[in-house]
């Protein structure tokens, strides 16, 4: 391939924060090549898993949000849909492109979406041992109520990955909802936590991303060395 060499004096971005203090990159568009990362992943046959709950009437929310990350979720690679539910009879018929295909994994319904919510990295984890870890290199994990709105490609994909919340973006650290009791094992002090993540986007490369059966602390994504990245997608109404 041939592209303009990289300057090494100049930087990409000098409006928004591109490195975190623990030298992760904080991936925004004009910071990548994207013709260069699509080659590399090309080369490596790289399959992405993206994995899905649609729960009871959740599934209402599957149809647009297949139909959209065809148009915009890893275009040009091989990608395997993990659909979580429990209405495998409800799960739309959506034209996939090559290489791209849609797996239905029924699980149990839960009477609250939080059930789902506090479950599904128990799942997710459950599954990554029997059958995510010979099937896909990276696996990412978005929730069924959103829709893809602009390109997100390889270019999130790391050994573990999480996204900036667009809603407490710039907020200071004392303003984030983490868990401020200092009985709750997922407590987080006041005086501690540099970003704040969304719980809808993240993913990683197999171990990494299949969630820890141990006591969580806090956010895993929160606490690991790599990328955060604002993404092209929206919650749909």
């Amino acid at each position: 391939m041939v592209y303009p060499q990289p300057k090494v004096l100049s930087r990409s971005r000098k409006d928004v924060l591109v490195l975190t203090p623990w030298l992760a990159p904080i991936v925004w568009e004009g910071t990548f090549n994207i013709d260069i990362l699509n080659e590399q992943f090309r080369l490596r046959n790289t399959t992405i898993g993206l994995t899905v709950f649609a729960i009871k009437k959740y599934v209402a929310f599957l149809e647009l949000f297949l139909q959209t990350a065809e148009k915009h979720f890893m275009v040009g690679h091989k990608v395997t849909y993990y659909v979580f539910t429990d209405r495998p009879g409800d799960v739309p018929r959506v034209p996939l492109g090559e290489g791209r295909q849609v797996v239905v994994l029924e699980v149990r319904s839960y009477l609250r979406w939080q059930d789902v919510c506090m479950l599904r990295m128990e799942m997710i984890s459950n599954y990554s041992r029997r059958r995510f870890l010979h099937e896909v290199a990276y696996l990412v994990c978005v929730d069924v109520d959103m829709r893809f709105r602009d390109h997100v490609g390889v270019e999130i994909l790391s050994p573990l990955f999480g996204t900036l919340h667009p809603g407490f973006y710039g907020v200071a650290r004392e303003d984030f909802t983490y868990e401020r009791r200092p009985q709750s094992q997922a407590h987080v002090p006041r005086d501690e936590g540099e970003f704040y993540y969304a719980g809808g986007f993240f993913g990683g490369r197999w171990p990494r991303s299949c969630g820890s059966r141990r006591p969580v602390t806090r956010p895993w994504w929160s606490t690991g060395p790599t990328a955060s990245r604002p993404c092209g997608t929206t919650r749909a109404t």
